[in-house]
């Protein structure tokens, strides 16, 4: 599961990227990277500690 958590997004990555550069054009690629960083941060944020 762990393995499959880590590899899926870097190979589904070339994909999702060209769809984007097709549909916006390259400079579409850092709107999106910004909003999905913004995103991921705060999917990460409750998260208080580790056991």
């Amino acid at each position: 599961m762990v393995n499959i958590a880590a590899t899926l997004p870097q190979t589904l990555a070339p994909g999702v990227a060209g769809l984007i550069v097709l549909t916006f054009g390259f400079a579409g690629l850092f709107p999106v990277g910004i909003v999905l960083s913004v995103v991921g941060a705060f999917a990460v944020w409750p998260i208080k500690a580790t056991r």
